[in-house]
């Protein structure tokens, strides 16, 4: 489910029992957390970009590519500056290189899709941050 979600283009249909699937799921975490009827909007941006940044987490780890360096260059974290990936720049892209580097990462011998990766861990991460704050 989480990677036909991380799949998805605004241009094509969605599939239905996807669909019909994580809104069962969100309802479910909705009233186990007992959300208040104004922040189910944000509880939902919250399990989307959750389980989408888990899926991230999951697919870096079979690169090898340590998150956590992703977390400290780009400010991602309870607390921290969870930036919109309009606010990255290139400095923090140099820096992002250079960490990965320092650990032994070719960032050149990385899968194409890595660097595309990389920005919707970024987007979606400082999403799942934004939103549990505004939960809690």
């Amino acid at each position: 489910m989480v990677k036909e979600m991380l799949a998805f283009k605004e241009d094509e249909p969605n599939n239905p029992e996807t669909a019909k699937a994580i809104t069962q799921i969100l309802d479910i975490c909705a009233k186990r957390e007992k959300v208040s009827p104004d922040q189910v909007d944000t509880y939902t941006r919250y399990i989307i970009s959750r389980l989408s940044h888990d899926e991230l987490v999951r697919q870096f780890g079979v690169m090898a590519v340590p998150t956590t360096i992703l977390d400290r260059v780009f400010g991602l974290g309870p607390g921290l500056a969870n930036p919109t990936p309009d606010k990255i720049t290139e400095d923090q892209f140099s820096s992002l290189e250079a960490e990965l580097t320092k650990v032994g990462i070719k960032v050149e011998a990385l899968p194409q899709h890595a660097a595309t990766m990389m920005g919707s861990y970024v987007a979606v991460t400082g999403e799942m941050y934004r939103d549990m704050a505004a939960v809690r």
